[in-house]
């Protein structure tokens, strides 16, 4: 599915909530607008949906694997495109989550900027928060979607490796519609790479004090939408 094209400047680009929907003043999400601003300095940005090229079918490229240090079993949150991160229970049982983008409509080199998008829902689940860091994903995507993967070895996996964002979350920063992640170096090389494939990016939350639960988008991220990776093609300067 080609990916849907704006003329957005960087302010603009800013504003940009998942699915297309804007976010009001108060927090709610609107319906689509017509068409997106333009102005005089603007870029071309792709966005690019886990909803777009699914391999399971009604359910978004995005999920959540557990994991429990001490008692080594760890498994896939089946049949679901829930996205939760961080301790669900007293550390060591952790949750880690993954998102998938179908770049096969990227020119190669063509990225020069590139931001993540997660939707909040509005509602912040509950602990301190902590530093969410997005990550290299090495399993293939295929077995990472339809969980044929170990799921130890891909939770291993969505914690370890070159850190391509990272953001401190707590309940200020999660209660708007959405939570923003710009790329750092690392990650716009990633999807420069990927361009033309598919990108995936793993999410591990660290906590200060792992004695605390603290886990982010437990209750919306099953009932709420796709996530998005927004991607500027064009240097704005």
């Amino acid at each position: 599915m080609k990916a849907r094209l704006f003329s957005l400047t960087i302010a603009a680009l800013l504003a940009v909530a998942p699915a297309g929907l804007t976010a009001t003043a108060s927090g709610s999400v609107d319906a689509p607008k017509a068409s997106a601003s333009t102005a005089a300095a603007s870029c071309e940005v792709a966005a690019f949906d886990t909803s777009q090229s699914r391999f399971r079918p009604g359910l978004d490229n995005q999920g959540t694997v557990w994991g429990n240090s001490i008692e080594p079993p760890s498994g896939y949150w089946e049949d679901s495109a829930a996205y939760a991160v961080g301790f669900e229970w007293e550390a060591p049982y952790e949750l880690r989550n993954h998102f998938t983008f179908d770049l096969s409509s990227l020119t190669a080199g063509s990225a020069t900027h590139a931001v993540l998008v997660l939707r909040n829902g509005n509602d912040w689940t509950y602990g301190p928060g902590g530093l969410f860091r997005i990550r290299e994903v090495v399993t293939g995507t295929r077995a990472l979607n339809l969980h044929t993967a170990p799921s130890g070895r891909v939770f291993n996996d969505l914690g370890t490796g070159p850190v391509y964002g990272a953001k401190r979350i707590i309940e200020s920063t999660a209660t708007g519609p959405v939570v923003r992640i710009p790329l750092n170096d690392a990650g716009l090389a990633a999807v420069n790479e990927a361009a033309g494939g598919f990108f995936s990016v793993g999410g591990r939350l660290t906590n200060p004090d792992a004695g605390f639960f603290s886990i982010l988008w437990r209750e919306t991220s099953s009932s709420y939408g796709v996530q998005r990776l927004l991607v500027t093609t064009d240097d704005c300067g």
